[in-house]
């Protein structure tokens, strides 16, 4: 299917007969939700990648642990959503980008001190170190300010840690916790059960 469908290009003269353009978006996702189960190589790839964060996360002992890994912006960005962090050292998750907040990225609670903050890559055992954190994101000047500052405050203070255990991490979306790769592959985003008249880009 993919030599017959997806390598044919967009153009015309190859959109006809045997060659009609496919609703890959629709194709590619799992049966279980109406597609055809047909891996989408580019989520797939992204599904692989994210198993490097995991690995350095998880197995620290690895050679390659603290080298650069084959991971861009986005890669970390979907993986920090879909993990939930659990902090006790605070050695191994960033203070801003990991959801370790009730399971919620300080980013995304305080996105106007994030934006003030003046470094934003710091582990959470940095910036709870003498308040780093505070210092990074003052003054405040508006009201706004101050309640998103008192509202994180109040959050991280209440977090019940144990700075001689290690920080522990879950995938949010699979019920055991463990990222799988290839088995998390289509299941993030998928929010619909398309109809199997929309497999083809003409269908109605």
């Amino acid at each position: 299917m993919r030599r017959s469908f997806l390598w044919k290009g967009e153009e015309p003269e190859k959109e006809c007969g045997g060659h009609c353009l496919i609703n890959w978006p629709t194709v590619c996702t799992p049966k279980d939700m109406g597609g055809l189960g047909i891996l989408d190589l580019e989520r797939l790839a992204r599904a692989l990648r994210h198993r490097w964060c995991w690995f350095q996360w998880k197995h620290n002992s690895r050679l390659w642990v603290g080298l650069d890994i084959p991971c861009d912006k986005s890669d970390r960005n979907l993986f920090n959503a879909s993990t939930i962090v659990t902090v006790d050292k605070g050695n191994k998750d960033s203070f801003w980008h990991s959801s370790w907040v009730n399971g919620a990225a300080p980013k995304n609670l305080a996105p106007s001190l994030f934006r003030k903050s003046r470094r934003k890559n710091f582990t959470v055992q940095q910036a709870l170190n003498n308040n780093f954190w505070i210092n990074q994101v003052c003054p405040l000047h508006t009201d706004a300010e101050f309640r998103k500052y008192a509202s994180l405050w109040e959050q991280i203070s209440l977090l019940d840690r144990n700075p001689n255990s290690d920080d522990k991490i879950i995938w949010r979306w699979m019920s055991d916790g463990n990222c799988r790769g290839v088995a998390n592959h289509g299941r993030v985003a998928e929010g619909t059960r398309p109809s199997p008249e929309g497999v083809y880009s003409g269908g109605s």
